[in-house]
């Protein structure tokens, strides 16, 4: 499949697990791949990035550090009409990378905007998430703008496609490292004032037993499957902990 897509991924010093599953997942929809290194020299994943054959931007980090910069940067490297907004903790399955395609030849909006499911703890669960994301942007309709959870400023009409989803892994890690990212976030204003009084681990027990999060029924996209395999000895077979 050739498109005029290029994915644009910024990838920090923190570990990144599925970083290989996530660009396997959606290369076949790109004609080039943008990544930006935010710790060039410090970046435990960078050998994964080389393998992935991208034009990597380094990015020394300024303070405070900017997310948006970041994407502005991948931005500024891309060639094509459209650009595809993917983290590193994002998955997305093969069954839908065909219609997601025929979307941006058929529309004249400025961006798509598609919906996620939000695993928690084990890829077995999943919360409820009424959020949506503009995952595929025109280069020249898009401005990244703030410090963490960046905003964008997209001119034009939004098409929504609310029946693809793609799989966020972010909290599917030891709690530890999720509590560095947080800490993160808290020093740039995104994340909760009291992070130094939140345990490194464990912190996140309580989602198990909340009433958003559920049992995940659909099936992982197949680039990420053997991993978590690796990762959960009880993939597809996980009971809650009792409270």
């Amino acid at each position: 499949m050739v498109s005029e897509i290029t994915l644009n991924m910024i990838v920090g010093p923190f570990n990144e697990p599925f970083i290989a599953a996530s660009i396997a997942s959606i290369a076949p929809l790109c004609s080039e791949l943008v990544l930006v290194d935010t710790a060039p020299g410090e970046n435990p994943n960078r050998a994964e990035m080389e393998r992935t054959g991208a034009r990597i931007i380094d990015l020394p980090r300024k303070e405070p550090f900017s997310f948006a910069e970041a994407r502005n940067a991948a931005l500024e490297a891309s060639t094509t009409d459209w650009i595809m907004k993917f983290d590193a903790d994002e998955i997305f399955h093969v069954k839908h990378l065909t219609r997601l395609w025929q979307c941006t030849q058929d529309t004249k909006a400025s961006a798509i905007e598609i919906s996620f499911w939000h695993h928690f703890l084990h890829p077995d669960l999943y919360r409820i998430d009424n959020n949506k994301k503009c995952t595929l942007i025109r280069r020249n309709k898009v401005h990244w703008d703030g410090l963490v959870h960046e905003n964008s400023s997209i001119k034009g009409e939004i098409l929504k496609v609310h029946d693809i989803h793609f799989n966020h892994y972010g909290y599917v890690k030891p709690q530890k490292e999720v509590h560095q990212r947080w800490r993160l976030y808290s020093s740039l204003g995104g994340g909760p004032d009291n992070i130094d009084d939140i345990p490194e681990e464990g912190f996140l027990d309580d989602m198990y037993h909340h009433p958003e999060v559920l049992y995940f029924k659909d099936e992982h996209p197949p680039h990420v499957v053997p991993l978590l395999k690796e990762m959960f000895r009880d993939f597809g077979h996980f009971k809650k902990p009792e409270k």
